[in-house]
C-alpha cells in the first residue's frame, strides 16, 4: 500500500508539472489552472487511475477547466497532440464523460484564488490582480504560495480558504509586514 501511494504521489507531481507547462503554453488565466488542478485532485481522490491513463485524466481535467473558465477552448486535436497522441480524441471524450459523472457535474467548488481579493484587502495588500497586464507584487507573491500549495499532495483536502489565508500570511512575512491582525482574524 505504501509503495502504491508513493507511485501515485510521484505521478501526480509529474502530471501537475506538465499541466502547468501546458497551461502556460496556451496562455490561459490562473483560474483555469486552479480549476484544472482541483478537478484532477477531486477525481483522483475517488478513483484508481492506471499509469497509462494519468495523462488522459490530466488533459481532460485541463479541457474541463478551459470550458468552464476560458472564452476560447483548445480543440480535441490540440489536446491529443500535446499528449503526443497517447490520448486519442475519443479517449479524451470518454474520460470527460466519466469525470463529469464521477464529479456529479459539480464544477463549482471554491478555490483558494476565490478568497485572495477579499483576504488581500483585509491584509491591506494591493488587491488588484493586474496593473498594465502585470500582477502586482503582493498578488504575485500570494499566487506563488497558492501555486506551491497546489503541488503538495498533503494539502489537497485542506479548505481553500485556509490555503489562501496561509498564502496571505506568508506574503506578509515576505514583504516584512505584520503577520496577522484582528481584521484578518
Amino acid at each position: 500500500m505504501c509503495r502504491q501511494v508513493e507511485v501515485n504521489s510521484s505521478m501526480r507531481r509529474i502530471l501537475i508539472n506538465w499541466l502547468v507547462e501546458v497551461h502556460f503554453k496556451f496562455r490561459f488565466r490562473e483560474p483555469c489552472l486552479h480549476l484544472t488542478l482541483q478537478l484532477l485532485d477531486r477525481y483522483l481522490s475517488t478513483n484508481v487511475v492506471t499509469r497509462r491513463k494519468y495523462q488522459t485524466v490530466g488533459v481532460t481535467a485541463f479541457m474541463l477547466g478551459c470550458k468552464y473558465e476560458e472564452r476560447h477552448n483548445p480543440n480535441l486535436g490540440d489536446l491529443s497532440y500535446i499528449t503526443d497522441y497517447s490520448s486519442s480524441r475519443q479517449d479524451i471524450i470518454d474520460m470527460e464523460k466519466q469525470m463529469l459523472l464521477r464529479l456529479n457535474f459539480d464544477m463549482q467548488h471554491p478555490k483558494a484564488t476565490d478568497f485572495l481579493e477579499r483576504f488581500s484587502k483585509a491584509a491591506k495588500l494591493e488587491s488588484t490582480k493586474r496593473v498594465n497586464q502585470q500582477y502586482t507584487k503582493s498578488y504575485a507573491i500570494t499566487l506563488y504560495f497558492v501555486d506551491i500549495a497546489s503541488l503538495d499532495e498533503t494539502l489537497v483536502h485542506t479548505r481553500p480558504s485556509l490555503v489562501a489565508a496561509a498564502a496571505i500570511m506568508c506574503t506578509l512575512r515576505v514583504l516584512g509586514k505584520t503577520d496577522w491582525s484582528p481584521q484578518l482574524q
